[in-house]
């Protein structure tokens, strides 16, 4: 486990994390394309920039919410009977993971250093306890002295597995055990950032209850992008409806020069968007990465009718120029006219963008 693996076309790493297409396979489930990215050639021992591989994350899948159907195949595609030895489980791993039936509490109170002792990914046990959603464990972990503090290789901690897996008691008992809520994963991400963009729920009162413990609103990850940004992903407008009640700045653009209502409207959160236009404080003359303003973008990224309806409505289209060119030299409705004329008006969305368009274009009182 961890070792690098052979590159080949289907080992070709991602530029953000050098994951190889075998990891979203197994993060989404597709059994077909794990089948036949092996079938291919894909090294399910090629490692990241965290030393996970492939074959670490099946494992872990199938020690954590896993549908059983899917662990099964799992087990037998990656030969996980394998996988326990080459982690460095300790027995309280084993416990935690339902490896073996010794009490947990009983086996702290005679081995107490192995509480905090990490596998070979930096895995706790509580870090363990905690992505496996088992309160139980967690809570007798945490009473017996386990650090919530301590990451996995990714840098991810505890409070990250609980926000993000939304599960409301973990995170008051990590942070009643003072789990800190600035602490940030390899992708710079902190807890805060992790509701939004991987919680598996729209969980208001988990973000609530990361602020009221000091965590920072406008915090920016490895990529520039704020708590208020990454809550677009899945559309968690209560969350955005929140983070703005809260004072998160819709001014702070990321590394890309997009701002959070950009990220809205590509992620096609209608209900967001409404909220970031009705709020202010989107400057829609900004000039994108790229050189072309928001009629640029809209035209170029936007898929979701509701968007264009919320923009048509709401959106002050006076301070936009329509003549504005991108770095080809373009102007939003010449980039409209071309989508046209290569026939790829394959949304029903083109006549409502060229509105979107005039009405930029109408004399300014």
């Amino acid at each position: 486990m961890g070792a690098a693996g052979v590159r080949s076309e289907n080992n070709l790493p991602n530029p953000v994390l050098g994951r190889n297409t075998l990891f979203d396979g197994i993060f989404r489930g597709h059994l077909d394309i794990m089948r036949f990215l092996l079938d291919s050639g894909a090294d399910m021992e090629a490692a990241d920039f965290c030393s996970f591989t492939p074959r670490d994350l099946a494992f872990q899948r199938v020690n954590t919410a896993c549908p059983p159907e899917l662990a099964e195949h799992l087990r037998t595609l990656f030969r996980l009977d394998e996988v326990p030895d080459d982690l460095e489980l300790t027995t309280v791993h084993r416990i935690v993971l339902g490896m073996t039936t010794l009490d947990l509490g009983e086996y702290l109170s005679e081995h107490p250093p192995e509480v905090n002792k990490p596998d070979l990914l930096g895995r706790t046990p509580l870090w363990w306890a905690v992505r496996r959603d088992d309160a139980t464990k967690s809570h007798t972990l945490l009473a017996r002295g386990a650090d919530p503090n301590i990451a996995n290789a990714a840098g991810r901690s505890p409070l990250h597995n609980a926000a993000a897996q939304g599960n409301l008691g973990l995170v008051d008992a990590l942070l009643k055990h003072s789990a800190d809520v600035h602490q940030r994963s390899f992708e710079g991400k902190t807890p805060l950032h992790v509701v939004g963009v991987y919680g598996i729920r729209e969980d208001v009162l988990i973000v609530q209850r990361l602020l009221d413990s000091g965590a920072e609103i406008d915090a920016q990850d490895s990529y520039g992008r704020t708590a208020i940004s990454l809550c677009c992903f899945d559309s968690h407008a209560e969350i955005a409806q929140l983070l703005l009640e809260r004072g998160a700045d819709l001014t702070v653009p990321d590394a890309h020069g997009w701002f959070p209502w950009h990220w809205a409207i590509y992620d096609g959160a209608a209900r967001i968007v409404e909220r970031y236009l009705t709020h202010g404080d989107c400057d829609l003359g900004a000039v994108v990465d790229g050189g072309g303003t928001v009629l640029h973008f809209m035209v170029e990224r936007c898929t979701a009718e509701q968007v264009v309806d919320a923009m048509l409505a709401i959106a002050d289209m006076s301070m936009i120029d329509p003549d504005a060119k991108d770095s080809r030299g373009k102007t939003a409705s010449e980039n409209l006219e071309e989508r046209w004329s290569l026939d790829v008006s394959v949304y029903q969305l083109d006549e409502k963008l060229g509105r979107m368009i005039d009405k930029a274009a109408r004399p300014r009182d």
